[in-house]
């Protein structure tokens, strides 16, 4: 198959009103704007959950645009309900929080979120989260 063919990118972000969201421990980052779906490996399956329906590696970035009162929580990297990798955590509120994983996925059907955890996250109103999902390899 060409290369192009099995390309796949999500690029997904959140809007919210003129006030800052709260995201409580335990909770998911919502995504309610998806800007880009090209191919068919992944998909958004709710507003906060996407699936990777094909084996390959994957790159996974998500940024958390914290508001200047949010208290320094962690998000992190969900797959099949179990955390990837060591949550990041905010250390200065009103300030990105940012990570990017590669992953090499071995089998098909994999659901994936972000997800607070430590303390809360407040988000800043307006655009406050983004993230992009893509396979690396065809």
């Amino acid at each position: 198959m060409p290369r192009h063919l099995d390309s796949t990118t999500v690029f997904a972000y959140n809007n919210t009103s003129e006030e800052e969201l709260k995201i409580p421990v335990g909770s998911s980052i919502p995504f309610n704007n998806l800007s880009i779906n090209f191919g068919h490996n992944i998909t958004q399956i709710k507003n906060d959950e996407f699936k990777i329906n094909s084996s390959g590696i994957y790159k996974i970035e998500f940024i958390l645009y914290t508001s200047d009162s949010s208290p320094l929580g962690s998000a992190g990297i969900i797959m099949d309900d179990n955390p990837v990798v060591i949550p990041v955590t905010l250390t200065k509120p009103g300030t990105p929080l940012i990570s990017h994983e590669i992953l090499n996925l071995k089998n098909d059907n994999h659901t994936v979120k972000i997800e607070v955890s430590h303390l809360d996250l407040h988000l800043n109103a307006g655009k406050n989260a983004s993230i992009i999902i893509e396979k690396l390899n065809q």
